[in-house]
């Protein structure tokens, strides 16, 4: 009978630890997710441009990890043409999975703002050399020319326009895997949680059905 209570004592010993361990873990997890700033930043957004540009000014600091601004990412950018502005969205994550978002607004120069001042000038360039009624050899030229540089133009805007497409997927794939990533953390924890519950739940009854059955034997 004494040695069937010291046991029951020591297994409820062991669950109340053992629900203090879980709350404890549960109080000082870092749930806390990292702080974003932005400095100062007079970069002009173009299509196809360094994304280190748009990054700059741009810090991050977590209460555990410290600064982390070196992993601050660009989740994509939004272009606004007819009003010449574009909205760039960042994205930080500390060691735990927290995750920040915010996002800034640029001042921005399309390329087809400077297609249509090359048209402008072209135009008025042609209507000189007629009123002239010599030079249509140069006239000739000129056209060729311009013709070698609209290509080029529109092959560099196809290259960036992809390179920026790529990066846009490449820093949404990274958050996608971010998030995914604090999401199994934070399932394998409630799963931990609960394991430790279960556990000591069943050892609980254990003990009482210990105790139950101490009492009923017979003297």
């Amino acid at each position: 009978m004494k040695n069937n209570g010291l046991y029951v004592g020591i297994l409820i010993c062991i669950n109340v630890v053992l629900v203090l361990i879980c709350g404890l873990l549960y109080l000082t997890g870092d749930r806390k997710a990292p702080t974003m700033e932005f400095g100062p930043n007079d970069s002009v957004y173009s299509e196809g441009m360094d994304t280190d540009r748009l990054l700059t000014g741009v810090t991050s600091i977590d209460d555990r990890d410290g600064d982390i601004s070196d992993r601050i990412v660009i989740e994509k950018i939004t272009e606004n043409k007819q009003a010449g502005k574009a909205v760039v969205f960042y994205a930080v994550s500390d060691s735990k999975g927290n995750v920040t978002r915010a996002s800034r607004e640029f001042d921005a120069r399309y390329d087809e703002d400077t297609d249509s001042s090359q048209e402008e000038e072209t135009a008025g360039s042609s209507d000189a050399i007629e009123s002239t009624g010599d030079m249509e050899s140069t006239e000739d030229t000129d056209k060729s020319d311009e013709n070698s540089a609209e290509n080029t133009d529109a092959e560099e805007d196809k290259d960036k326009e992809a390179l920026a497409l790529e990066e846009e997927k490449a820093a949404e794939e990274e958050a996608a895997r971010k998030a995914e990533e604090e999401a199994k953390a934070e399932e394998e924890k409630k799963k931990a949680e609960e394991e430790a519950k279960k556990k000591a739940e069943e050892e609980r009854k254990a003990a009482e059905a210990a105790a139950a059955a101490d009492t009923c034997r017979p003297g």
